[in-house]
């Protein structure tokens, strides 16, 4: 048996290699329309949320791939395949690692992070710590969004 911790909301931000982010980032979020996009697989909650966005914005990217596997997905965006969503608090380090540009935020689009353990109630001080570091990660990912 196990157990979900909800620790947050993360936000979204749309980012590319840095010409075709450059290119976005101009009439963002229209200019997503029939832009490629790279997105989770579709059976994923993350993946309806974004879908959900999109067709609240009227906007229609062209799928170019879907990916199970986060990492591959952006090392596709840096290959320059097409614009990724990528979870704002490890933007800096997407940005770092893969050399993607942020393009913009969408507004009111994230997903729910959960921490799952064997235990209805954390107690070990380390899984403790790590929770709340994850926690306060996920509420300043948030404000930072809302003040851009």
């Amino acid at each position: 048996k196990s157990f979900s911790h909800f620790l947050g909301e993360a936000a979204v931000v749309f980012c590319a290699e840095p010409v075709l982010a450059r290119k976005l980032r101009r009439g963002f979020p229209k200019s997503l329309n029939g832009a490629p996009v790279l997105l989770p697989a579709s059976r994923t909650a993350w993946r309806h949320q974004l879908d959900h966005w999109f067709d609240a914005q009227r906007i229609r990217p062209r799928v170019v791939a879907e990916f199970d596997d986060a990492a591959l997905m952006k090392t596709a965006a840096s290959d320059g395949l097409g614009f990724a969503p990528v979870a704002a608090p490890i933007l800096q380090h997407v940005k770092d690692r893969y050399g993607l540009a942020s393009i913009g935020s969408p507004a009111g689009c994230g997903f729910a992070c959960y921490l799952i353990t064997l235990e209805r109630s954390l107690r070990h001080p380390a899984i403790v710590k790590m929770a709340s570091q994850a926690k306060e990660t996920m509420q300043s990912s948030v404000r930072i969004k809302k003040a851009t």
